[in-house]
Protein backbone atom coordinates (compact mmCIF):
# COMPACT_ATOMS: atom_id res chain seq x y z
CA UNK A 1 0.00 0.00 0.00
CA UNK A 2 2.65 2.45 0.90
CA UNK A 3 4.69 1.48 -2.51
CA UNK A 4 1.70 2.44 -4.40
CA UNK A 5 0.97 5.95 -2.61
CA UNK A 6 4.01 6.91 -3.58
CA UNK A 7 4.09 5.53 -7.03
CA UNK A 8 1.10 7.77 -7.18
CA UNK A 9 2.67 10.49 -5.31
CA UNK A 10 5.07 10.57 -8.24
CA UNK A 11 2.86 10.32 -11.02
CA UNK A 12 0.68 13.25 -9.55
CA UNK A 13 4.11 15.35 -9.59
CA UNK A 14 5.17 14.76 -12.63
CA UNK A 15 1.58 15.69 -14.15
CA UNK A 16 1.34 18.55 -12.53
CA UNK A 17 5.06 19.38 -13.85
CA UNK A 18 3.72 18.66 -17.29
CA UNK A 19 1.08 21.21 -17.15
CA UNK A 20 3.41 23.99 -15.46
CA UNK A 21 5.70 23.21 -18.81
CA UNK A 22 2.63 23.50 -20.92
CA UNK A 23 1.18 26.33 -19.79
CA UNK A 24 4.75 28.11 -19.77
CA UNK A 25 5.20 27.18 -23.27
CA UNK A 26 1.58 28.52 -24.35
CA UNK A 27 2.06 31.73 -22.94
CA UNK A 28 5.84 32.34 -24.64
CA UNK A 29 3.96 31.90 -27.50
CA UNK A 30 1.83 34.49 -27.05
CA UNK A 31 2.37 38.09 -27.10
CA UNK A 32 -1.01 39.13 -26.17
CA UNK A 33 0.37 43.05 -25.99
CA UNK A 34 1.97 42.74 -29.61
CA UNK A 35 -0.86 41.04 -31.17
CA UNK A 36 -3.05 43.97 -30.10
CA UNK A 37 -0.81 46.69 -31.65
CA UNK A 38 -1.01 44.89 -35.01
CA UNK A 39 -4.13 44.45 -35.10
CA UNK A 40 -5.34 47.80 -34.03
CA UNK A 41 -2.63 49.00 -37.06
CA UNK A 42 -4.65 46.63 -39.07
CA UNK A 43 -8.15 48.45 -38.44
CA UNK A 44 -6.75 52.10 -39.26
CA UNK A 45 -5.55 50.41 -42.55
CA UNK A 46 -8.95 48.95 -43.02
CA UNK A 47 -10.78 52.04 -42.41
CA UNK A 48 -8.66 53.84 -45.16
CA UNK A 49 -9.53 51.33 -47.18
CA UNK A 50 -5.55 50.33 -47.45
CA UNK A 51 -6.73 46.55 -47.62
CA UNK A 52 -2.98 45.05 -48.52
CA UNK A 53 -1.61 46.41 -45.38
CA UNK A 54 -4.39 45.35 -43.34
CA UNK A 55 -3.83 42.13 -43.84
CA UNK A 56 -0.49 42.52 -43.10
CA UNK A 57 -1.08 44.05 -39.89
CA UNK A 58 -3.62 41.58 -39.17
CA UNK A 59 -1.96 38.35 -39.68
CA UNK A 60 1.06 39.84 -38.01
CA UNK A 61 -1.33 40.05 -35.16
CA UNK A 62 -1.57 36.38 -35.34
CA UNK A 63 1.49 35.65 -35.72
CA UNK A 64 1.78 37.15 -31.84
CA UNK A 65 -1.57 35.80 -30.81
CA UNK A 66 -3.04 32.92 -32.38
CA UNK A 67 -5.85 32.62 -30.61
CA UNK A 68 -7.03 36.23 -31.37
CA UNK A 69 -10.41 35.33 -33.67
CA UNK A 70 -11.24 38.70 -34.72
CA UNK A 71 -7.89 39.12 -36.60
CA UNK A 72 -8.87 35.92 -38.30
CA UNK A 73 -12.74 37.63 -39.28
CA UNK A 74 -10.82 40.94 -40.34
CA UNK A 75 -8.84 38.94 -42.59
CA UNK A 76 -11.81 37.27 -43.93
CA UNK A 77 -13.80 40.40 -44.46
CA UNK A 78 -11.00 41.71 -46.57
CA UNK A 79 -10.90 38.00 -48.92
CA UNK A 80 -14.55 39.30 -49.29
CA UNK A 81 -14.49 42.62 -50.30
CA UNK A 82 -11.33 41.57 -53.08
CA UNK A 83 -13.82 38.70 -53.85
CA UNK A 84 -11.72 36.17 -53.00
CA UNK A 85 -14.84 34.03 -51.41
CA UNK A 86 -13.06 30.71 -51.40
CA UNK A 87 -10.09 31.70 -49.02
CA UNK A 88 -12.60 34.18 -47.01
CA UNK A 89 -14.95 30.68 -45.97
CA UNK A 90 -11.69 28.75 -45.19
CA UNK A 91 -11.11 31.98 -42.75
CA UNK A 92 -14.33 31.68 -41.23
CA UNK A 93 -13.77 28.12 -40.29
CA UNK A 94 -11.00 28.97 -38.70
CA UNK A 95 -13.05 30.67 -36.20
CA UNK A 96 -16.05 28.58 -35.80
CA UNK A 97 -13.80 25.31 -35.53
CA UNK A 98 -12.59 27.12 -31.87
CA UNK A 99 -15.86 28.79 -31.08
CA UNK A 100 -18.78 27.68 -33.23
CA UNK A 101 -21.12 30.40 -31.84
CA UNK A 102 -18.88 33.45 -32.80
CA UNK A 103 -22.01 35.72 -34.45
CA UNK A 104 -19.16 37.23 -36.35
CA UNK A 105 -17.91 34.22 -38.14
CA UNK A 106 -21.53 32.59 -38.40
CA UNK A 107 -22.55 36.24 -39.96
CA UNK A 108 -19.98 36.77 -42.30
CA UNK A 109 -20.78 33.03 -42.89
CA UNK A 110 -23.96 33.46 -44.56
CA UNK A 111 -22.35 36.39 -46.40
CA UNK A 112 -19.96 34.52 -48.13
CA UNK A 113 -22.17 31.29 -49.10
CA UNK A 114 -25.04 33.90 -50.33
CA UNK A 115 -22.95 35.71 -52.65
CA UNK A 116 -19.88 33.31 -53.90
CA UNK A 117 -20.64 31.52 -57.41
CA UNK A 118 -22.68 28.18 -57.30
CA UNK A 119 -21.78 25.12 -59.58
CA UNK A 120 -25.83 25.01 -59.98
CA UNK A 121 -29.21 25.04 -58.60
CA UNK A 122 -28.56 22.42 -55.84
CA UNK A 123 -25.97 23.47 -54.64
CA UNK A 124 -27.34 27.00 -54.72
CA UNK A 125 -29.93 26.11 -52.48
CA UNK A 126 -27.70 23.51 -50.13
CA UNK A 127 -25.52 27.05 -49.91
CA UNK A 128 -28.73 29.09 -49.22
CA UNK A 129 -29.99 26.58 -46.35
CA UNK A 130 -26.46 26.86 -44.87
CA UNK A 131 -26.87 30.63 -44.91
CA UNK A 132 -30.11 30.14 -43.17
CA UNK A 133 -28.75 27.91 -40.41
CA UNK A 134 -25.94 30.38 -39.80
CA UNK A 135 -28.23 33.39 -39.70
CA UNK A 136 -30.85 32.27 -37.64
CA UNK A 137 -28.12 30.50 -34.78
CA UNK A 138 -26.23 34.19 -35.13
CA UNK A 139 -30.28 35.52 -34.43
CA UNK A 140 -30.25 33.03 -31.28
CA UNK A 141 -27.24 34.27 -29.42
CA UNK A 142 -28.23 38.31 -30.68
CA UNK A 143 -31.78 39.27 -31.37
CA UNK A 144 -30.91 42.72 -32.05
CA UNK A 145 -28.15 41.52 -34.78
CA UNK A 146 -30.31 43.91 -37.35
CA UNK A 147 -27.90 42.76 -39.96
CA UNK A 148 -27.77 39.67 -39.95
CA UNK A 149 -32.17 39.96 -39.69
CA UNK A 150 -32.32 41.51 -42.96
CA UNK A 151 -30.18 39.08 -44.79
CA UNK A 152 -32.17 36.55 -43.32
CA UNK A 153 -35.09 38.17 -44.59
CA UNK A 154 -33.74 38.65 -48.25
CA UNK A 155 -33.06 34.72 -48.60
CA UNK A 156 -36.01 33.67 -47.45
CA UNK A 157 -38.14 36.08 -49.88
CA UNK A 158 -35.50 34.53 -52.71
CA UNK A 159 -37.14 31.37 -51.56
CA UNK A 160 -40.49 32.61 -51.71
CA UNK A 161 -41.06 32.06 -47.74
CA UNK A 162 -42.80 35.52 -48.06
CA UNK A 163 -44.66 35.17 -44.65
CA UNK A 164 -41.12 34.32 -43.04
CA UNK A 165 -40.26 37.50 -44.68
CA UNK A 166 -42.28 39.61 -44.06
CA UNK A 167 -41.60 38.95 -39.94
CA UNK A 168 -38.23 39.56 -40.25
CA UNK A 169 -38.27 42.33 -41.90
CA UNK A 170 -41.04 44.11 -39.59
CA UNK A 171 -38.84 42.98 -36.29
CA UNK A 172 -35.96 44.37 -38.22
CA UNK A 173 -38.10 47.88 -38.67
CA UNK A 174 -38.61 47.64 -34.52
CA UNK A 175 -34.97 47.19 -34.42
CA UNK A 176 -34.53 50.70 -36.52
CA UNK A 177 -36.94 52.37 -34.66
CA UNK A 178 -35.87 51.59 -31.36
CA UNK A 179 -31.99 52.53 -32.52
CA UNK A 180 -33.21 56.06 -34.01
CA UNK A 181 -35.11 56.43 -30.10
CA UNK A 182 -31.56 55.50 -28.15
CA UNK A 183 -29.51 58.31 -30.60
CA UNK A 184 -32.61 60.93 -29.83
CA UNK A 185 -32.17 60.17 -25.70
CA UNK A 186 -28.55 60.30 -26.36
CA UNK A 187 -28.38 63.51 -28.01
CA UNK A 188 -30.68 64.54 -25.48
CA UNK A 189 -28.27 63.73 -22.67
CA UNK A 190 -24.95 65.21 -24.64
CA UNK A 191 -27.33 68.52 -24.23
CA UNK A 192 -28.20 68.60 -20.75
CA UNK A 193 -24.48 67.84 -20.52
CA UNK A 194 -23.63 71.17 -22.38
CA UNK A 195 -21.93 69.07 -24.68
CA UNK A 196 -23.98 70.55 -27.83
CA UNK A 197 -21.76 69.58 -30.67
CA UNK A 198 -21.81 65.58 -29.67
CA UNK A 199 -25.83 66.19 -29.08
CA UNK A 200 -25.73 67.52 -32.82
CA UNK A 201 -23.93 64.96 -33.80
CA UNK A 202 -26.25 62.15 -32.25
CA UNK A 203 -29.15 63.54 -33.52
CA UNK A 204 -27.88 63.72 -37.21
CA UNK A 205 -27.33 60.60 -36.73
CA UNK A 206 -30.90 59.53 -35.47
CA UNK A 207 -32.11 61.82 -38.50
CA UNK A 208 -30.29 59.23 -41.17
CA UNK A 209 -31.64 55.73 -39.65
CA UNK A 210 -34.97 57.65 -39.33
CA UNK A 211 -34.72 58.37 -43.28
CA UNK A 212 -33.48 54.97 -43.70
CA UNK A 213 -35.87 53.27 -41.96
CA UNK A 214 -39.13 55.62 -43.04
CA UNK A 215 -39.65 56.24 -39.64
CA UNK A 216 -41.52 59.67 -38.47
CA UNK A 217 -39.34 62.25 -38.28
CA UNK A 218 -41.38 65.18 -36.55
CA UNK A 219 -40.56 64.34 -33.08
CA UNK A 220 -36.44 64.37 -34.11
CA UNK A 221 -37.07 67.21 -36.00
CA UNK A 222 -38.65 69.47 -33.27
CA UNK A 223 -35.53 68.46 -30.89
CA UNK A 224 -33.22 69.00 -33.22
CA UNK A 225 -34.42 71.79 -34.09
CA UNK A 226 -34.80 72.93 -29.70
CA UNK A 227 -31.06 71.25 -29.69
CA UNK A 228 -29.77 74.08 -32.37
CA UNK A 229 -30.63 77.34 -30.43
Amino acid sequence: MVKAAKVMRRLAICLLNFIICSLFVFACGKNTEKAQEFYLKGKEAYTRQELDTARAHFSEALNHDKTLLNAHLMIAKIHYFKKEFGDALSRVSIILKENRDHTGGLFWKARILTVMPKKDNADEQTLELQAIESLTRVLELDSHHIHARSLLALLYEKRALYKEALAEYLTALEEEEALVNTRANLGLLYRRMGLKDKSIREMKTALKIADAAEVNKKGLQVIMGEIEK
